[in-house]
């Protein structure tokens, strides 16, 4: 007598398809993995200080999403300590920021241990890989000391530098995959 024995097919728990569930429901959810900040939101604060947890100024969050054009267009804000926002303009492309003097007054910025820009992307992925000066357009005296980054947040500090009208400052970043989720 040849005996066959059958295979009893395999049993899924609630929880696998749960999981196959939410996995085949969040999928769509991204739009794309590129090396790009282009469509991805944005935070853009100015903040001065010799010590961070004691800001003589920090400025409102400005929230925008990167597209085409100017991200943000920062005016006075109200002073704080006897100092303000200088205006400035910011546009972010794909993989670089550039911030423009155009709208302000010449001068010194005020001189503090950092007295900046404080760029946020908000994500759960590490989206930045480094941040330098692109010096092809920058016409500012800035050095790559003056840029940090880390994986979401690039801080570009401009204290005690001068500037007027044709001021403009471009920091390269270098942009990793990182899956840009839809709302």
């Amino acid at each position: 007598m040849h005996l066959r024995y059958r295979r009893k097919p395999p049993r899924h728990s609630t929880l696998s398809a749960l999981v196959f569930i939410g996995v085949v429901c969040v999928l769509p959810a991204f739009v794309n993995a590129e090396q790009t900040l282009t469509g991805r939101s944005v935070e853009f604060s100015v903040q001065t200080y010799n010590d961070p947890q004691n800001p003589f100024f920090a400025g409102r969050v400005h929230k925008a999403i990167v597209s085409e054009g100017i991200e943000f267009g920062l005016g006075r804000e109200g002073a704080q300590n006897n100092m303000d926002v200088v205006p400035i303009l910011v546009d972010i492309d794909e993989n670089s920021i550039e911030i423009s003097f155009s709208i302000s007054d010449p001068g010194i910025l005020a001189s503090a241990r950092f007295n900046g820009y404080i760029i946020k992307f908000p994500t759960d992925c590490a989206l930045l890989r480094g941040a330098r000066i692109d010096q092809d357009n920058t016409n500012v005296e800035i050095d790559n000391k003056r840029i940090s980054n880390d994986a979401t947040t690039v801080m570009v500090n401009v204290s005690g530098l001068r500037n007027d009208r044709t001021s403009r400052i471009a920091v390269d970043l270098d942009v990793r995959d990182c899956p840009l989720f839809s709302s």
